[in-house]
């Protein structure tokens, strides 16, 4: 079955149920090809961490019945450089070859897998999409984005991917592999459009009544703030989580603004969420983003 007929379906059945919500979540890097017939491109920092962490926290909290039920769209970076959620934690390659070195030549399996849920809750709950590129990243949003609009405010998309800022439009890249030989005096040039925004084009067009959260990484916590309202300003997102390359496992801010603020009077707040002593920073993450989505939907039905 396609992409976009497994998440029609998914979303239908989400839209039948009346008492649950549902969340897209954006995670990894995006590529830019360089070539048409792409053998180079270049790359963006991103684990996919934060994403699988999300995914783990808001389908492990399905398993209790004092919490709402959360339908999960996971878009991720097709391939192995993007965390998976559950499985995030298994030595990669590199380890499992440094343990072989170690005399190491089995582990335990489970030691190595958090908690999971059910396989009905996983089955029921989740599905996962893929991207690569920022082309096909910003083409399968608009996608989703338009297709759970359906659920009005009981959608949310919480975009954690990073996208790359930079790209080479498609009409401008070369059909066939670049050669290092054509530029060995000379070097090679490079010439990078804007990649478009489409924040904007999500809160105002394509999902106009979802909950929309973006991210903002920076590693100069001087600017980090002034941008992440910014976004709130320019795009209309209702939050954005701020965090600081360095401490990015330990300490995060929700910046919300507009009808999220709190009652201080202040245009915007900022909710500090830090590591718990057991557990992720994303599991506090979590309950911060529904009781966001309980005050968007409120907002809503009054």
């Amino acid at each position: 079955m396609a992409d976009s007929e497994r998440l029609s379906e998914f979303v239908s059945r989400a839209v039948k149920d009346p008492q649950a919500r549902l969340v897209v979540i954006s995670s990894g890097g995006t590529t830019v090809a360089l070539e048409r017939r792409t053998v180079r491109f270049l790359d963006n920092f991103s684990t996919g961490n934060r994403g699988a962490g999300m995914v783990e926290a808001f389908l492990m909290r399905n398993e209790q019945q004092s919490f709402k039920k959360y339908y999960v769209v996971y878009f991720h970076r097709k391939g192995g450089s993007c965390a998976m959620p559950f499985v995030r934690h298994l030595p990669d390659a590199g380890q499992q070859l440094e343990l072989l070195s170690q005399g190491v030549h089995s582990v335990e399996f489970d030691s190595y897998i958090q908690a999971h849920p059910s396989q009905e809750v996983l089955r029921r709950y989740l599905l996962s999409v893929t991207f690569t590129s920022v082309t096909e990243y910003l083409s399968s949003l608009e996608k989703i984005s338009k297709e759970v609009s359906s659920l009005g405010p009981r959608a949310a998309l919480v975009l954690a991917a990073a996208v790359s800022d930079f790209y080479v439009p498609m009409d401008e890249m070369p059909e066939n592999k670049i050669q290092s030989g054509a530029h060995q005096d000379t070097g090679l040039t490079l010439r990078l459009k804007a990649v478009p925004k489409v924040l904007g084009r999500i809160t105002g067009e394509w999902c106009p009544r979802a909950l929309v959260v973006s991210f903002k990484l920076e590693t100069d916590a001087d600017i980090l703030f002034e941008k992440a309202r910014g976004a709130i300003r320019r795009y209309g997102v209702d939050a954005v989580v701020a965090n600081v390359l360095e401490t990015r496992y330990q300490k995060l801010w929700i910046v919300k603004g507009g009808k999220h603020s709190d009652d201080s009077g202040h245009e915007y707040t900022a909710e500090l969420i830090t590591k718990p002593d057991s557990g992720d920073i994303e599991d506090v993450l979590v309950e911060g983003l529904e009781r966001l989505h309980d005050t968007h939907i409120d907002c809503f039905s009054q």
